[in-house]
This record gives structure tokens, C-alpha cells and sequence, in this order.
């Protein structure tokens, strides 16, 4: 007998039940009832229930709606679309060895597309190691736009692919997100670090990894602390550990760390150093890396880096300037040994602290030779922050040498109070 449905019948069938299936899922991961979302969308207390179960067909009104309220990145939107959605070859902007090749567009009636499965991660990853390597050694702003469209991608990848693979999906967007934010900060985009972490730290939550959505918040707070709201750091830092119930020691970690450096960031002497000493503590119990792999560097460098930048903040700030700056410099020495050769980037940034910190410490002719150092490897990388940098500690050296190499007040246009 001859189906009595309507043309396209079946697909709006389907697509109502994919979305009520993945408005369900959001709702839950919100932490939402279907009471609180219909009251927050001005809808029959029923309607979510007949949606969920597919007995109501949605309208693209509602998905957009939903997807506001939940945070989902426009996934139940896209779920509504005509077309399926596909995701977009990666076009690098430089040169990258091809690691993985998009497969043509399927059917919504085929099920998950056959890419999102568990080899997709492996290659991803691969492709993310890749990715942080060129980081580090260069500097990011080459791959910046590669980057920010893999993170984007996978994110469609997920729509629909099994729970397991989607978890471990959602986890890889938020690394690639967070690989964004490092970016971004370090061309001194901090609006940029601060969408890219935030956007990280939902998917880690969305892919049950509360130990990277912490470190992610962690590195919220100190994007907000460097563009001068302090007040608002310190409040974020304080909120990482109560991030999830299921947080680990690596979580605490991040958290202790973030409020060490917005607290050093903010002058606050007492607050910074007992955080640091706590960070210090948890650091011995964490198993493994802490920062979530891939990584490009190990416990020993994020340590000694984290302690050489509290002290030397705290010397910015005008406290002890002396002793701070003193306690900054084996650190940071510590830091630099712990780099390979091969990662120039962040040779140079961390020879352009040392030579800040050596200068406030008083050892100016130290501080040049770091610097010159630091100058010739910034050549060598694309890096906003390193050039800055480089260019405001050669500033004030040259202005405070004399011939004998002493140091001496800065005067410019009309008096101005010495820039530490």
C-alpha cells in the first residue's frame, strides 16, 4: 500500500527526533529542568517534554532560542538545516604535512557520518601536536586562522556521532580552543584569548573533562588580570575550584595557580605567595602532565615559569621590588634550561622575563646580555608579544644607561615618573 506520508515527512520525522534527542542532552548538561527552560523561553510547561520526545515538531525560532540558553555553539539549530552540515577542509596558512582528508558529504538518513570515529582523534591530535609545536618554536599567528577552523570543525563533527567518540571529540575542541586563546593572547588580542578559553572551557564541561575546563577558567582569570581587572580576576580564580564536584588534584592545581597570578597581578603580597605555596604542594601529587595532552613542555618549565612570573609580578607592582625580582631570576633561569633549543618562541619570551627581572633586581648588565639574546632569537619568530616586549626593555635600559653603565631617571616629554 502506497505511503500516505507527505514528501519529506520522514526526514522532518527524523530530524525532530535528533533534535529532541540533543535538547535532552543540553537541557541535562545545563543543569535545567524542562520547567525552568520552558519558563525561560515563554512556552507551555509541556511543550519541552513533546519536543525531547519528538512529538512536536520544532521550529528554527525555538532552536535558536535554545541554543542561546544552552550555550550549544548553534548545534540544535544546524540540526533543523536543510543540508547536512559538513565540515570544512582546514587550509592552513602555512605548509602542514596532510593528516587527515574530510570524506564526501552523507545523507541525514545514513546515520553519523563515518569520520567521527575514534581514529578522527587520533589524527586530530597528531595535527594538534603539530599545531603547538609550530607555537612554540615561531609563534602562533601563521596558524591562528588553521587553528580557530579545526576547533570549529570538530565541533560539527560531534553532531550525532556516538557518546564515547563525541566525549573524546568535545575534549579535542577544547584543546584546539584552548591552543586559540594562547594565540590570540600572544598577539595581545586579549577579547580573542578570553572567547577562545571560554568557548574551550564549555566543551571540556560538555565533554566531561573538568580538569581542563579549570585550567581554561585558570587562564581566563589571568587574561582578565593583565588587561587590569583585578577585582574580577581574583573572583574568577576563586571559582575554579568549585567548577565541578568531580574536579581532580590537576584541576586545584590550575585553580591555586590562577589566583597566585591574579593576586600577584593585583599587588596582593600575602594572598599570592600562600597560593603559590599551595599550587607547590598539589603540584607533587599531580599524576603526569598537568597541562591535558598534547603538551609541549613538562612540569618542571610550567612550575619554575609560574613562580619566576608571581615574583616578577609582584615586583611590577611595587612590592619588594628588590627581593621579588631577586626570587624571580633562578626561576626563570630553571625555566629556560628546561626548553629545548628547537622552540625559540618561548626561549625568547622567557629570556625577555628574565632580563625584565634582572633589571629590577638592579643587574643591568645582565639584563642586556638576556636581552640581546632575546633579540636575536625574536628574529627568529612571529611573535606580537615578544617584539613588544623586547622593544619596551630595550627602551628603558638605553634610557637609564650613562657611559659608565649606571643607571639613571627617565625624562621624556616633560617629567614623567620612572616606568618599572
Amino acid at each position: 500500500m502506497p505511503s500516505t506520508q507527505p514528501p519529506g515527512a520522514a526526514h522532518r520525522d527524523a530530524a525532530a527526533a535528533r533534535f529532541g534527542a540533543r535538547l535532552k542532552h543540553w537541557r541535562r548538561a545545563r543543569r535545567r529542568t524542562q520547567a525552568q527552560l520552558a519558563r525561560d523561553l515563554d512556552v507551555d510547561g509541556s511543550y519541552i517534554s513533546k519536543l525531547e520526545s519528538a512529538r512536536r515538531q520544532p521550529t528554527l525560532d525555538i532552536a535558536s532560542r535554545c541554543d542561546s540558553l544552552l550555550e550549544t555553539g548553534g548545534e540544535l539549530t544546524s540540526l533543523l538545516q536543510e543540508e547536512p552540515v559538513v565540515p570544512v577542509e582546514p587550509r592552513p596558512a602555512v605548509p602542514m604535512p596532510v593528516l587527515w582528508t574530510a570524506p564526501p558529504p552523507v545523507s541525514d538518513d545514513d546515520g553519523p557520518p563515518a569520520y567521527a570515529n575514534t581514529h578522527t582523534t587520533v589524527t586530530l591530535t597528531r595535527l594538534l601536536e603539530a599545531y603547538i609545536d609550530i607555537d612554540s618554536t615561531m609563534g602562533g599567528q601563521q596558524i591562528r586562522a588553521s587553528v580557530e577552523q579545526q576547533a570549529q570543525d570538530i565541533i560539527r563533527m560531534q553532531i550525532g556521532a556516538p557518546f564515547p567518540v563525541r566525549r573524546a571529540l568535545l575534549t579535542l575542541a577544547a584543546r584546539f580552543a584552548r591552543l586559540a586563546g594562547w594565540i590570540r593572547s600572544d598577539n595581545r588580542d586579549a577579547n580573542g584569548a578570553l572567547f577562545w578559553h571560554d568557548c574551550g572551557q564549555r566543551w571540556a564541561m560538555a565533554g566531561e573533562d573538568p580538569d581542563l575546563a579549570a585550567e581554561l577558567l585558570a587562564r581566563q582569570s589571568i587574561v582578565h588580570a593583565a588587561t587590569g581587572d583585578h577585582a574580577g580576576a581574583v573572583a574568577l580564580a576563586g571559582s575554579v575550584k568549585r567548577i565541578s564536584p568531580d574536579i581532580t588534584v590537576t584541576g586545584l592545581t590550575w585553580a591555586a595557580l590562577g589566583e597566585a597570578r591574579t593576586h600577584a597581578r593585583a599587588g596582593n603580597e600575602d594572598a599570592a605567595m600562600e597560593q603559590l605555596e599551595v599550587a607547590g604542594k598539589r603540584f607533587a601529587e599531580v599524576p603526569g602532565s598537568l597541562l591535558s595532552p598534547p603538551a609541549s613542555h613538562g612540569n618542571d618549565y610550567l612550575w619554575h615559569t609560574v613562580t619566576g612570573k608571581v615574583h616578577l609580578d609582584l615586583a611590577l607592582a611595587g612590592r619588594r621590588v628588590v627581593h621579588h625580582a631577586t626570587e624571580a631570576v633562578p626561576a626563570l633561569a630553571t625555566a629556560l634550561e628546561a626548553l629545548s633549543a628547537k622552540h625559540v618562541r618561548d626561549r625568547a619570551l622567557t629570556r625577555l622575563r628574565l632580563a625584565r627581572a634582572l633589571r629590577l633586581a638592579g643587574m643591568t648588565e645582565a639584563a642586556t646580555q638576556q636581552l640581546t639574546a632575546a633579540e636575536e632569537l625574536s628574529r627568529r619568530c612571529a611573535s606580537s608579544r615578544v617584539h613588544a616586549m623586547a622593544r619596551m626593555i630595550r627602551e628603558l635600559l638605553d634610557a637609564e644607561a650613562t657611559p659608565t653603565g649606571l643607571r639613571r631617571p627617565t625624562y621624556g616629554a616633560g617629567r614623567r615618573r620612572r616606568i618599572r
